[in-house]
């Protein structure tokens, strides 16, 4: 899977997206279960929920897998009250994780098709 740095008009990297197409919740919880150093992954609140915050984890900083614009093809990857990272290796292992995370066959023509990828369609990413 692609990702995206999400950078601060500082120029500061915040975080990362993913594009959602390729990914459910479930999935989500499973991938960040399955890294050591999170603590916890879990589903929001329901308040939470309605604010776009579609997966809440931990690891040593409070993070979440969010839709920033309701409706959106992307989830962001960025520390909860939108902090900065003191170290950005925090970040670090959980984006190399989603950049290793292969979708079902089925799923990734499905994305490739909603998110208008001709090259995944054609093989060639």
């Amino acid at each position: 899977m692609r990702t995206f740095p999400v950078v601060g008009d500082d120029g500061v990297q915040r975080g990362f997206r993913i594009e959602n197409a390729y990914i459910f919740r479930g999935a989500l919880l499973r991938l960040l279960s399955s890294i050591e150093s999170v603590s916890y992954a879990r589903k929001p609140r329901r308040e939470d929920l309605s604010a776009g915050i579609r997966v809440e984890f931990d690891r040593g900083v409070e993070l979440h897998v969010c839709e920033p614009y309701g409706d959106n093809s992307d989830y962001w990857i960025i520390p909860k009250e939108h902090l900065i990272l003191r170290n950005p290796s925090q970040l670090r292992e959980i984006e190399e994780a989603f950049a290793s995370y292969r979708p079902p066959l089925l799923l990734k023509i499905l994305g490739d098709l909603v998110s208008l990828n001709l090259k995944g369609l054609l093989g060639a990413d």
